[in-house]
């Protein structure tokens, strides 16, 4: 029983892997339609994958569907809380979404937790010109 369960645990690890691997090669080929598609096998073996999570949330937000990244954004934020660019993404996809006051309170997370604060100071400058 404890064989087939190590088995079945490696199994499933080596198949997030490749999933996760497929998802970053799709994205290089700018396929961002079999990336998501990657990414989100990969998360049906592992549903607290990381860069999964951050990688659709950053595609959804390149395509300006801020709803459903920060729905992801949030995910990754549940996991790691202490990651200061995805709160800053998330701020931003607030931002567009007109909501500023969590966009407010997101920047404020990501300037909190980023090593070098002025880069989202920068960015947050540069982002709305």
């Amino acid at each position: 029983q404890n064989k087939m369960t190590s088995l079945v645990s490696k199994l499933t690890t080596a198949n997030e892997s490749v999933w996760l691997r497929l998802g970053s090669l799709s994205e290089l080929m700018l396929d961002q339609e079999k990336a998501m598609y990657s990414y989100d096998n990969c998360l049906r073996h592992n549903p607290y994958n990381l860069k999964a999570l951050s990688q659709i949330a950053s595609i959804y937000r390149l395509k300006e569907q801020y709803p459903k990244a920060v729905e992801y954004f949030l995910r990754v934020i549940s996991i790691e809380n202490n990651n200061g660019e995805i709160w800053s993404a998330l701020g931003h996809c607030y931002l567009m979404m007109d909501d500023l006051q969590k966009a407010y309170a997101a920047y404020q997370q990501a300037l909190y937790h980023l090593p070098n604060p002025k880069v989202v100071k920068i960015s947050l400058i540069f982002s709305h010109i």
